[in-house]
C-alpha cells in the first residue's frame, strides 16, 4: 500500500484551503477535532458535532467525502472494505479495532497528517502519552540516573513518592477548591512531565495540587490558569459539559508564586487548547 508524505498532505491540504464550500469547511474542522482528541482516535459521532452536526451518519458521510477530496488531488486510492468498495476515510486514518460506547467505528488520525497540520499552523501541537510511554522515551536518561534521585524522577511522573510529600506539603489542599482530603488529590505537573527537564520534573513550584476533575481537564489543556490563577477555560469546553463537570468560571487558584509562573506560561502555550 503506498504510503503518503507530510509533504503531500502539506500541499493538498494547502490547496484545499484555497477552496470554499460548506462540507469543505466543515472537513478541515473536523481534522483538527481529530487531532486534538487523546490518542488521535475519534467516532463519526464526534466528527458531526466538530462539524455543528448531530447524526453519526452525517460525520461518517461528510469525513469521509473530505477524504476523498484529498484522495483524488493525490491520486491516492486507498484500500478497500470487504465488499471491495474504496473506504475513503483511510486516506487520512487507519482504523481502530476498538468502538466508542455506543458501539461506534473509530479511527486513529495518520501521523503524517497530523504532522501536516502542525507544519501549516491549523492547530496547536499536542501530544498525549501515558506514563507507560513517557517513562519508555525517557529510558536513556532515568538509566544514567542513579538511587534516591532515579527513583524521585519516576515517581514523579505517576505523582507518588517525595514528590507527592513535596507538592501537598506546598499545597496543603486542592489549589482550586480547597478539598483538604488528600487521599482523593492528584500531584499534576504544570509543564508536562514528558517536557520537563530533570530538575523541572521533581521542582514541587511545576505543580498543582487537584481534585480528579480538575485534573484530568488540566491535563489535557481544556482549562488552563492565567498570572494570576483565574481560570481559562478552553473553546473545546462548552459551558454545559462545565456545568457536568463542576467547573466554576469564577474558579481561581488559591495562590500563585512567581516561580509557578514560567511553567504556567508553558501550559498556556504548548498544553491548553486555545483555538479551534
Amino acid at each position: 500500500m503506498k504510503t503518503l508524505t507530510v509533504e503531500q498532505y502539506v500541499d493538498v491540504f494547502t490547496a484545499l484551503l484555497k477552496k470554499r464550500g460548506v462540507k469543505l469547511e466543515a472537513g478541515f474542522k473536523m481534522l483538527k477535532a481529530h487531532y486534538y482528541e487523546p490518542g488521535r482516535l475519534i467516532s463519526a459521532e464526534k466528527l458531526a458535532k466538530a462539524a455543528g452536526k448531530n447524526s453519526y451518519s452525517t460525520g461518517n458521510e461528510w469525513y469521509g467525502s473530505f477524504s476523498k477530496k484529498v484522495a483524488e488531488w493525490l491520486n491516492f486510492e486507498p484500500a478497500a472494505n470487504e465488499s471491495g468498495v474504496l473506504r475513503w476515510t483511510y486516506t487520512l486514518c487507519d482504523a481502530s479495532d476498538s468502538q466508542d460506547e455506543n458501539g461506534h467505528f473509530q479511527w486513529f488520525l495518520k501521523q503524517e497528517v497530523a504532522n501536516a497540520l502542525e507544519n501549516l499552523g491549523l492547530v496547536q501541537k499536542r501530544y498525549y502519552a501515558d506514563s507507560v510511554t513517557d517513562l519508555e522515551q525517557k529510558k536513556e536518561i532515568i538509566s544514567g540516573l542513579t538511587g534516591k534521585y532515579r527513583d524521585r524522577y519516576i515517581k514523579a511522573r505517576i505523582g507518588q513518592g517525595q514528590y507527592r510529600r513535596w507538592v501537598i506539603s506546598h499545597w496543603g489542599c486542592c489549589a482550586v477548591t480547597g478539598c483538604s482530603n488528600t487521599d482523593l488529590l492528584i500531584a499534576s505537573h504544570i509543564k508536562p512531565w514528558r517536557d520537563c527537564e530533570i530538575n523541572e520534573a521533581i521542582d514541587p513550584m511545576n505543580s498543582l495540587l487537584l481534585i480528579p476533575n480538575y485534573d484530568v481537564l488540566f491535563d489535557r489543556g481544556f482549562i488552563t490558569f492565567d498570572d494570576s490563577g483565574i481560570i481559562i477555560l478552553s473553546p473545546y469546553f462548552d459551558e454545559q459539559t462545565a456545568k457536568e463537570f463542576s467547573v466554576s468560571q469564577d474558579a481561581k487558584l488559591s495562590s500563585v508564586s512567581y516561580k509557578n509562573l514560567p511553567y504556567l506560561a508553558y501550559h498556556r502555550a504548548h498544553v491548553f487548547r486555545s483555538q479551534k
